[in-house]
């Protein structure tokens, strides 16, 4: 989880009839309420899949797919490392589900 604030940031919702993402751009900096997700491997890449959800100034929330973002203050984070564990997106197309995997 993490806690902070976020500014110049790209959130989206995925839409299942295009089977694309619709993103949206906010500059304005935004409160970081929650935040969670996971680091794995897709196409022998590392991909960071990460949700977040954020409060408006005005005391509302926006959620979604966090593409990219900007630090604005300070963000505090717990982040997990599993050594014995590696997350690989399976290889297919369309919907590419995580496949956890014992390491040796």
């Amino acid at each position: 989880g993490a806690t902070g604030m976020l500014k110049n940031f790209k959130i989206g919702w995925f839409n299942d009839e295009t089977h694309l993402y619709e993103v949206e751009e906010i500059e304005t900096p935004h409160e970081l309420l929650s935040l969670n997700g996971n680091i794995s491997l897709k196409d022998e890449e590392i991909f960071a899949h990460i949700h977040a959800s954020l409060g408006t100034p005005d005391r509302k929330a926006v959620g979604g797919h966090l593409f990219e973002a900007l630090i604005y203050n300070t963000v505090e984070m717990a982040v997990w490392k599993f050594n014995h564990i590696l997350l690989e997106r399976e290889k297919k197309e369309g919907f590419r589900p995580i496949i956890g995997k014992f390491k040796d």
